[in-house]
């Protein structure tokens, strides 16, 4: 099986590896599914639906549901935050690093 991912730009088009697709920025409203017109309402109960799916006690040994556990609580914390949300959208819509 090849370990390769189609990327798709409006500059440049190019294949990335799994490991690098991994640790590219994500758009904190997809992985939460919800548009960027989101309310605060819809995007907690997304994030509700997305921890509750992946969270630790559901999912003890699944170190890769644990860590988009982690990636979904850091795209909560920050659209969940007025200040925070209306900066991501102004500055970082797409280009948020995980910890």
């Amino acid at each position: 099986m090849y370990n390769m991912i189609f990327v798709f730009s409006t500059k440049e088009s190019k294949l990335r590896t799994r490991e690098e697709e991994e640790q590219a920025p994500m758009d904190l409203y997809n992985l939460l599914s919800v548009s960027r017109t989101a309310t605060d309402k819809e995007i907690k109960c997304a994030y509700l639906i997305k921890a509750k799916k992946l969270h630790l006690d559901r999912n003890p040994s699944d170190k890769k549901a644990e860590d988009l556990f982690k990636k979904v609580n850091q795209a909560y914390a920050i659209l969940s935050d007025k200040y925070k949300r209306e900066q991501y959208d102004k500055y970082s819509y797409g280009s948020v690093k995980y910890t």
